[in-house]
């Protein structure tokens, strides 16, 4: 997931998503996340705004 994230890009984002999403819900949401964190504008792509949706409990941390 790392070199994926590593080597993902706005310009082939949507691809490599098509990839992952068809793994494991915890290697899409390592990925996500690592993405996330390496690439902000990622926020607003398609494929994550789709991961977003179905995975907004990963993404809502609970305050304390």
């Amino acid at each position: 997931m790392g070199s994926l994230s590593h080597h993902t890009t706005l310009k082939n984002v949507e691809e490599v998503a098509l990839f992952v999403d068809r793994l494991e819900s915890d290697f899409t949401v390592m990925y996500y996340m690592d993405t996330m964190k390496r690439l902000p504008g990622m926020k607003t792509s398609k494929p994550f705004i789709k991961w977003a949706t179905k995975a907004h409990n990963v993404l809502i941390e609970e305050k304390k």
